[in-house]
């Protein structure tokens, strides 16, 4: 997977993940109901969120950006 070869390129550039920071916002538009994704980062489980805030703006799972609209609106 992905994560793993990514974990490989940080540790051998003298980088770290913050596992703490870390976490998985799963887009899908599939409508029928599906597992969120089970991942890991140096053996600690990432927690799928339902959405995140980033640099103000906010990402939903569904890909709305509704909620920040909502906060601009105040």
């Amino acid at each position: 997977m992905s994560i793993n070869k990514l974990q490989e390129w940080v540790d051998t550039n003298g980088f770290k993940f913050s596992t703490a920071k870390t976490i998985c916002l799963h887009f899908c538009r599939l409508r029928k109901l599906h597992p969120d994704p089970q991942l890991s980062l140096n053996s600690s489980p990432i927690p799928v969120v339902e959405e995140v805030k980033i640099l103000g703006v906010i990402f939903d799972k569904k890909t709305v950006i509704s909620s920040s609209l909502a906060l601009l609106e105040k």
